[in-house]
Formats: structure tokens, sequence, C-alpha cells
């Protein structure tokens, strides 16, 4: 049997919940005298050939030597084109609408792959007269243009902003840190889950990650919060805003607080010696004691702040 190249994003990206049992596929193609009729689309690059459309048709055949089966090889520049090729024939085939976490994605996988790679991106058919139509609204074979930013061409071509298709890329980064039952789940449109949601998964274990999924997909919670709520998990911590740096002191003048000092003990003096006037006690016992103490302060001081008086 010909060996081919499963990538596991490629296989997680899509996963229909309508599709038929792989008992059933195995009875289909038993019918059918052990052959697939369906080729199964490879990409050839780096020496190998990645499946784009048939993994389960070829994992059915890897269980089961008998079964035989034919490949059409797609010609792709890169990863980014072969994210669209799977979304645009995907779609195409199942003739139905994709689900908002579908597209999503897509969007997200296509810009983080042709941020890397400048290569235009020509989506050919594959052979499939079947894919005719992109759901974008974009023949198959389009080129994407070298015009502007990455983000901006893929906007132009999916029908939203810029910024929507960096939180795009932003949301299958976290994504691809979930456990496949959750990509898979969320993906196929079998439960539902926000942008932070994702972000909160994506921070639990994987045992965590695949009690939720499956609570979500039977039902037994309605959300993600809640879920986590049933089970007993924990939001995890945010990330601690790293330790400012104390601001260095100012250097001191200590020359210039001397003089602050001996600018607000002036006007104290010259209110003693009015006070004293009047009482008639100028040069009394008294006075002598608060200014020989006044001036034994502003002595002080020169020698705290080591200045000179």
């Amino acid at each position: 049997m010909r060996k081919l190249h499963i990538d596991p994003e490629f296989e997680a990206y899509l996963d229909d919940p309508e599709r038929i049992l792989e008992a059933d596929l195995l009875q289909a193609i038993r019918g059918a005298d052990n052959v697939c009729l369906d080729s199964i689309k490879v990409w050839k690059h780096d020496g190998q050939s990645t499946i784009l459309d048939g993994h389960r048709r070829y994992r059915l055949a890897e269980k089961h030597p008998e079964i035989k089966f034919t490949t059409d090889p797609v010609d792709l520049p890169d990863r980014a084109a072969a994210y669209r090729w799977i979304y645009v024939y995907q779609f195409s085939r199942r003739n139905k609408v994709p689900t908002a976490a579908e597209i999503r994605s897509f969007r997200g996988r296509w810009y983080n792959e042709a941020k890397q790679d400048k290569t235009d991106n020509i989506l050919p058919t594959g052979g499939n007269p079947k894919c005719q139509n992109d759901p974008s609204g974009h023949p198959p074979g389009e080129t994407l243009q070298k015009q502007g930013s990455t983000a901006k061409q893929i906007a132009e071509q999916t029908g939203v902003s810029e910024a929507t298709v960096k939180r795009n890329a932003a949301y299958v980064e976290a994504l691809k840190k979930c456990s496949a039952s959750v990509q898979k789940g969320i993906n196929s449109g079998a439960f539902k889950a926000s942008a932070a949601d994702v972000q909160t998964l994506s921070e639990l274990n994987e045992v965590n990650q695949d009690n939720i999924a499956n609570d979500l997909r039977k039902g037994q919670a309605n959300s993600v919060k809640e879920a986590m709520k049933l089970r007993g998990i924990k939001p995890p911590a945010g990330k601690k805003k790293k330790p400012t740096k104390p601001k260095p002191p100012k250097k001191l003048d200590k020359n210039a607080l001397y003089k602050e000092w001996d600018k607000a003990i002036g006007p104290l003096i010259r209110t003693l010696n009015k006070i004293a006037g009047d009482v008639g006690e100028k040069n009394g016992p008294s006075h002598k004691v608060i200014q020989g103490q006044l001036d034994a302060c502003t002595e002080e001081m020169g020698e705290w702040m080591q200045v000179k008086s």
C-alpha cells in the first residue's frame, strides 16, 4: 500500500457532524468490491504526499490491506493554500453552510500560514467538477495578489475586517492548544465556544478539556463556564503582571533643601520677635530660650543635611 502522510491539523480541521459511521463506510467499500470509489486527494510537497481529503478511507485501508484506493494530486504552492483548498473542497462537496467556528478557523489558519509565506496563493480545483464555487465568493484558481498586508488580502477575499482576521488567528493559536475532542467538537458545531472560552480551555489540562467537551456534547451543560462549574474546575489564574522596577530616588540637592528650611524658619523667628516685643519680653529669659532652640534646630539641620550654614 502506498504510504501517505496524515497531517493531524488537516485531519482535525473540518469534522462533519453528520458523517457516516466507520462501520457503514466500510460496508459501502465492501459493496464496491473493496474499492474506494472516491479518490484520495493528496498534496505532494517536501518529498511526501499529504492527505487533503480521504483520511478515513486511508485509515480503513491501513487496517484492511485488501481495500484499494486511487490518489489525485493537488498542486498547491504552500500550506496556506492547502487550508483554503480543504475549506472550498469540503464545503462544496458537502453542499452545506459552514459553521461560524469553521469559518473562523479557516480564516485564522489561512492568515497564520500566509503571513509566513508570501507566495501567491493559487487555489486549483484539483480536478473536482463539483468544486466550482468558492463559498467566500471567489472562483478556484484565483491568485492572492501581493498588495497590502496579508490580513488585508484575506479580509477582502472573505468579506470581513483586517481586525477580525487577526482575532481569528489568535483564536486558532489558542485552539491548537486544546485537545482533539475540543477541536472536533467546536469545528463540527457539536457545541459552541467563544474565543474567550477557547482561550480558557487552552489553559486547562487535557483531562479537564475532554470532560468539558463531553458534557457539552451530551447537553449536560450549555456553556463552557457552566461545564466548569459543574465539574468544580476553577478558571485558570490570569497572567501575573511583571513587577515594576522602583524608580531610582531623585538625587538630593542638599544645599537647596537647606535653603528651603532657612526660608521657612525666617517667618517663625519674626513672629517670635513680634510676640516677645508685644509682651515686653524682647531679649527676656523666655525669648532667649526659644531663640536658642530655633538656632539649635537650624544648626542641627545643617549637620543632618551635611551642609554649611
